[in-house]
């Protein structure tokens, strides 16, 4: 009978390893696995970081669009913006100066009345200083809108003050 070898031996010692070798193995392999899970956990992590921030992306995207959709749609209409601002702005200045004439109508009419009542019944001198107060608080009233600008009188024709 053949004794065994060294090299036989050293392949039966490979070939079932000790319980610390495997314990080693185990412990090198649970640690490999410790790291991946490690890794995996920043991964998802990180995946719903970048998630979270897409989203945050998308609501901006969509405000930012329909900001950019009102602006072209105003840029599209600029004719028909100007043309509203100045038409708004014609009317005040009509309606400006119609309340102005009409102002104007009335002192003159009252002018007139007082002239011809006056004319008329020289005693009722003493009963109007209301109305005379009144006529020149008007008149001032007309003087300063023409004045500062905001009636032009040659465009009224009435140039009696």
């Amino acid at each position: 009978m053949a004794h065994p070898t060294i090299n036989a031996s050293l392949r039966q010692n490979n070939a079932y390893p000790t319980t610390s070798q495997q314990a080693m193995a185990l412990t090198m392999r649970i640690e490999a696995k410790k790291a991946e899970l490690e890794n995996l956990t920043q991964l998802r992590d990180l995946s719903n970081a970048l998630a979270s921030q897409m989203q945050a992306l998308e609501a901006k995207l969509a405000t930012l669009k329909d900001g950019t959709e009102s602006i072209a749609c105003v840029l599209a209409n600029w004719q028909s913006v100007l043309q509203a601002i100045n038409m708004a702005t014609s009317m005040s200045f009509l309606a400006m100066d119609l309340t102005v004439y009409g102002l104007f109508c009335i002192e003159r009419t009252m002018l007139m009345i007082l002239i011809e009542q006056r004319k008329q019944r020289p005693a009722l001198k003493d009963l109007r200083p209301a109305r005379i107060f009144q006529l020149h608080l008007l008149g001032y009233l007309l003087r300063r809108l023409t004045r500062f600008g905001m009636l032009d009188q040659r465009n009224t024709g009435l140039g009696f003050f």
